[in-house]
């Protein structure tokens, strides 16, 4: 009987295949890490901006929500990590009518509501804007740096119209 036993060219080829399936291994598992830490950091983020909401809403809750900056910005506090920043723009709210043109109880505008006073109409008290919070991480540039946008609806009160009841 003759003993059969493994070349060196078998033996490279299975160095080779190991090797490269180590090597994948590392790299899934960098990314599972990068991924992982991203992921955490949002979760970080989202809990202190709902804290910061809230904080918002709570200096005012019943007139016109006047807590929530309508243009603003800062760093956000409570995320555990330095460099996570916030910014708020405020835009008219399109394509959206509340039932019968009504917001707890007031009338407001839309888009499709303005235009010139016409007969025993009910003027709008508010018009409707949204405000998008959006959140960042100052550490990163470009679209990678955006974690988060969150938009809140929001009535705007109207100033009242000259020579109309207010």
């Amino acid at each position: 009987m003759r003993c059969r036993g493994v070349t060196l060219i078998e033996v490279l080829a299975a160095l080779a295949v190991m090797g490269g399936l180590l090597t994948a291994a590392v790299l899934v598992r960098g990314r599972l890490d990068h991924r992982s830490h991203t992921a955490l950091r949002i979760q970080a983020a989202a809990d202190a901006a709902d804290r910061m909401v809230a904080d918002w809403y709570a200096q005012d809750p019943t007139r016109w929500r006047r807590g929530v900056p309508r243009h603003g910005r800062g760093v956000l506090v409570g995320a555990g990590e330095i460099g996570l920043a916030w910014q708020t723009q405020t835009r008219p709210l399109r394509d959206y009518a509340p039932p019968a043109g009504r917001l707890d109880g007031r009338t407001v505008q839309t888009s499709g509501s303005a235009g010139p006073p016409q007969p025993n109409r009910v003027e709008p008290a508010a018009r409707l804007d949204v405000v998008t919070l959006r959140v960042r991480d100052t550490q990163r540039d470009g679209d990678a740096a955006v974690l988060f946008d969150l938009e809140l609806v929001l009535p705007t009160p109207l100033p009242p119209r000259s020579g109309g009841t207010p």
